[in-house]
């Protein structure tokens, strides 16, 4: 058994007793007191729990504070693009303005160079009914003047046609039936020209025809002494027409004087190229020296 006689004694056996010791604690202390080292180890355990519990919420947090960051950082280059879409659209709006503005003018212009083109297109018809007219006019003049050249032609051949025949052709006796004044010779042929249409010889064209011809002389050949027939055409400048016309009725003449020679004959003051080349081909007699 133990004997504690002094305060040492029982400090001593407190230090090397730990049976003792753990007796004298329950004694002094409450229960309270003996469990709170317990309460205090589990308290540090649930506070070690709720550090790291707090740990990974500041993980979590800092997670979220870093996705925030580029959110942050996204939202400011989408409000970077935005401005500079706006910008864009500002400038696309002024030009769309200015072009607005420009295509009012052109607009403009156009009314204007429509409203011009319709007073040139109203002038140009005024000058084309104008240039119509003097045209006509023209025509006019021109043929006016050609049957007074023509007129003038045929008073100068009367003068001296049968002459003219006679020595160019080598005929005499000639005389003028068609074309001239009315003599017995020219009677003669008109009353011929008649039964050959009465008779059914010639057609009623082909008659018009013999009486539309400018001049027909009626001569005798200087060589065979027969009779012979010569179909004028007068003109002022001879053309393929006046060769077909003196052909056309040299044709009918002969048809109606089968025992006569007969010839086609133009005269003028020139000949074209046309009525040189048809007269060459129909054998037609030019005279272009009148």
């Amino acid at each position: 058994m133990v004997t504690i006689d002094t305060q040492q004694d029982f400090l001593r056996l407190l230090r090397e007793d730990s049976e003792f010791k753990s007796e004298v604690r329950r004694i002094i202390l409450s229960e309270e007191l003996l469990n709170l080292p317990a309460m205090v180890s589990r308290i540090d355990g649930r506070l070690d729990g709720i550090d790291g519990h707090l740990n990974r919420v500041d993980g979590r947090l800092d997670g979220i504070d870093v996705r925030i960051d580029r959110m942050e950082t996204r939202q400011d280059r989408m409000e970077v693009r935005l401005d500079s879409i706006d910008g864009r659209l500002d400038r696309m709006e002024t030009r769309q303005n200015r072009m607005e503005v420009h295509l009012d003018s052109i607009d403009g212009r156009l009314d204007r160079m429509e409203t011009r083109q319709e007073r040139m297109a109203t002038q140009q018809e005024r000058m084309a009914t104008q240039q119509e007219r003097m045209a006509t006019q023209q025509d006019r003049m021109n043929d006016t003047l050609g049957e007074l050249k023509g007129n003038m032609l045929e008073f100068q051949l009367q003068n001296k046609l049968v002459t003219v025949i006679s020595d160019k052709m080598v005929l005499r006796n000639g005389a003028i039936v068609r074309g001239g004044q009315l003599t017995s010779a020219s009677n003669e042929f008109s009353d011929a020209i008649y039964e050959a249409y009465q008779s059914g010889v010639i057609t009623m064209s082909e008659r018009n025809r013999v009486n539309d011809t400018d001049s027909i002389v009626r001569a005798t050949s200087r060589e065979t002494l027969n009779a012979v027939y010569v179909a004028i055409e007068a003109s002022y400048v001879i053309d393929h027409t006046d060769v077909n016309r003196a052909h056309q009725t040299a044709e009918i003449v002969a048809k109606i004087f089968p025992e006569a020679e007969v010839f086609a004959m133009v005269c003028g003051k020139s000949i074209n190229s046309n009525g040189a080349d048809t007269a060459q081909n129909l054998g037609v007699v030019v005279y272009d020296s009148v």
